[in-house]
């Protein structure tokens, strides 16, 4: 008798030990479904456990990574936010072998999980409903999230708005260096949804996705692995060519008017209230200008290059009926003069006129050569970088 119960006290002890070691290899899987009570759960060496790497998995523990991004859904100046879904998969613990899948709060809470982290990123919101945990039958363990990120982004202010942007993600461990876990990219690293990719919405193109992954040293023996993408996005240029280029080239032609409009007393009015009424127009674009460009950076752009140019002929334009008003007869028309005999004044008067029909068109149209030249230009560079 004495024998058999020491025999079910030494295999009694023996099990024990054994869910205690697979308690302490942080690889416990929803014990509470197996019948283990809830305030075992949570219990805190339970908890210190699986925040410890899993002692069954040879390190460095592989752990592959892929972002789907769903939506962009802000672009600004300095930043730019996206909703997407993280997917990180590693070995599962070498005693599992059956399929289970995890899905909503908490359930990060049941084994251990990677801390990985996002470098710069200004703010992160993970969406604790949006989670799901799977265990396959090829030993791997699958960890997806759906989270909010408002990543840095550096568009090109200058040539605003035919610049491209390029929004940066930097993930990397926190706690982990590259002798406990490596991190690298899977599937492409980077996957965005076909039916999202013109980005209409928010005035966006994107050219392409790359990736890369290296070491980062923050002292002796800490070197961790950081995963890094780019997104190159090009800004929809045509919308700003209807509401603000066009308007502006068309009110210069309108300015040029005056130059055809009589020289005598009868025509002062008519090319007044032309001239003003192209500055009041040219004011106006100058500020919705500004509302257009709220998003970006207040540092010149080629934008404000055409809409000050714009604005210099329409006020020359002004200043050229006013010098030539100057010379204007103030009794022409009250009496008639021979033709071989037109008065200096007269003369300088139409030789002002004349030369400004020629002068303004001529020079608009070089301003205009040149500039969209270097627009061009610098869209074909952009393209021939991205191929």
């Amino acid at each position: 008798m004495r024998g058999r119960l020491l025999l079910l006290l030494w295999v009694t002890l023996g099990r024990a030990t054994e869910d205690e070691e697979g308690s302490d290899q942080g690889n416990s899987i929803l014990r509470a479904s197996d019948g283990i009570p809830n305030e075992y759960l949570r219990d805190k060496q339970f908890l210190a456990a699986k925040r410890s790497l899993p002692r069954t998995l040879p390190l460095p523990i592989p752990i592959s990574l892929h972002l789907s991004l769903e939506s962009i859904t802000d672009i600004t100046n300095s930043d730019t936010t996206m909703d997407l879904y993280m997917t990180q998969t590693w070995p599962a613990p070498a005693n599992h072998n059956r399929s289970l899948k995890l899905s909503g709060e908490d359930i990060a809470n049941y084994c251990w999980t990677p801390d990985t982290y996002f470098i710069l990123a200004k703010r992160v919101i993970y969406d604790s409903m949006a989670q799901s945990l799977s265990f396959t039958t090829d030993q791997q363990v699958v960890f997806d999230q759906k989270i909010r990120v408002t990543a840095p982004c550096n568009p090109e202010i200058w040539y605003f708005p035919f610049d491209n942007s390029k929004c940066r993600i930097i993930l990397s461990s926190y706690g982990f260096s590259d002798k406990d876990v490596f991190l690298n990219w899977t599937g492409g690293g980077v996957s965005f949804p076909v039916e999202y990719d013109s980005l209409g919405e928010l005035g966006y193109v994107i050219l392409n996705m790359t990736t890369k992954s290296y070491l980062a040293n923050y002292g002796p023996g800490l070197d961790f692995v950081v995963l890094e993408a780019d997104i190159a996005m090009q800004r929809i240029s045509s919308i700003y060519l209807y509401q603000v280029y066009v308007p502006a080239a068309s009110l210069v032609l309108v300015s040029w008017v005056t130059f055809w409009i009589n020289g005598d007393k009868t025509g002062t009015p008519a090319r007044a209230s032309v001239g003003v009424m192209t500055v009041l127009s040219m004011l106006t674009i100058c500020r919705s200008q500004n509302d257009i460009g709220n998003v970006i950076s207040r540092e010149p752009s080629l934008l404000d290059i055409y809409i000050w140019a714009s604005f210099s002929f329409v006020i020359a334009a002004m200043i050229e009926f006013a010098l030539s008003d100057f010379y204007r007869d103030p009794n022409f028309g009250a009496q008639q003069f021979h033709p071989l005999h037109v008065p200096r004044y007269r003369k300088t008067n139409l030789k002002i006129d004349k030369a400004a029909r020629i002068m303004f068109p001529t020079s608009f149209a070089l301003f205009n050569l040149v500039y969209w030249s270097y627009v061009i230009h610098h869209q074909s560079s952009t393209r021939h970088e991205q191929t």
